[in-house]
């Protein structure tokens, strides 16, 4: 199950986060910087609450990707170098400490131009 939840915009309704929820997704709006929890205190707290019936249902493997591995994420996963296929990432996936399910965060990919310019791809892009 990959985690990396499509958010809702600013504003969305009661209604609209009622469907995102019957959809599975979160319904959190957008925001920059760290997360917003809406008002739960860990990360653990957000993530339970959003997938919560998928972990009554059994599920207990979640695959998180995109900005939740960034340095201000939830745990960083360090991009891993290009060129790099499915085993490098599964590879390089980290552990996240979570009752009740075996959490990973998947890296991104970064490479360097011939001047030596990082190009990176956070997780959300390199989902296969």
């Amino acid at each position: 199950m990959a985690a990396d939840l499509p958010l809702l915009p600013p504003g969305a309704s009661l209604a609209e986060a009622g469907r995102a929820l019957a959809r599975g997704e979160a319904p959190r709006p957008r925001r920059k910087g760290p997360p917003d929890l809406a008002g739960l205190a860990t990360v653990e707290a957000a993530l339970r609450g959003a997938i919560g019936p998928w972990l009554a249902a059994g599920e207990c493997e979640v695959l998180m990707c995109g900005m939740v591995g960034s340095r201000q994420g939830w745990v960083e996963a360090p991009y891993l170098p290009c060129p790099a296929g499915p085993a490098e990432i599964a590879a390089a996936a980290i552990a996240v400490p979570f009752d009740g399910a075996r959490v990973r965060l998947l890296p991104g990919l970064a490479t360097r131009d011939a001047a030596g310019v990082p190009d990176v791809m956070r997780g959300e892009e390199t989902k296969l």
